[in-house]
Parts: structure tokens; sequence; C-alpha cells
């Protein structure tokens, strides 16, 4: 991957300030509304980025990995509290 130079740097950030702005303005029903959507955005620019990893992948494969990744965030977010679930439920 390239390093992001300075202008880069702060045009990203200028956009980030920008999109926070324009989150900051939103009704509370407009922000309910924005959760799925951005979660579905993030989901179409990893499958997007497993693609450009792994071009041999077919479509079940890609799928498995981005749930295997949404199983590590999950864990990182919960701290991984319910892993002893997670291992009875396997047995099940």
């Amino acid at each position: 991957m390239k390093a992001i130079d300075a202008t880069e740097k702060a045009v990203q950030d200028e956009i980030c300030l920008s999109k926070l702005e324009q989150a900051r303005q939103l009704s509370i029903s407009q922000r309910l509304l924005a959760g799925p959507e951005l979660f579905d955005l993030g989901l179409m620019m990893m499958r997007s980025g497993i693609r450009m990893r792994y071009p041999e992948y077919n479509e079940k494969q890609v799928d498995h990995e981005i749930f295997r990744r949404l199983e590590i965030a999950r864990r990182i977010d919960d701290g991984d509290r319910y892993r002893l679930l997670d291992a009875v439920n396997e047995q099940l």
C-alpha cells in the first residue's frame, strides 16, 4: 500500500469533518435510518476489498471471509464475553 502524503491526509480530514458536521445536523429518525445504510455500505466496501485481495475467491468464499471478519470485530467489541456461549452453540 502507498503511504498517504500530507496533502491527501488534509483532504481526507476535511472530508471527514464535513461528514461529521452533516451527521450532527440529522434528526434522530434520520440517524436511526442511517445506521443500516452505513452498515450496508461497509459490507459493500469489505466485499470489494476481499475481491481485490483474493480475486480467486468465489461468492461463497467471499461471504465466508466477510462473516469471519465480522466475527472478529464482534469479539473485539464485546471483549470476547460470549466466547463460552459460542463454544456451547458449536457443540449443539
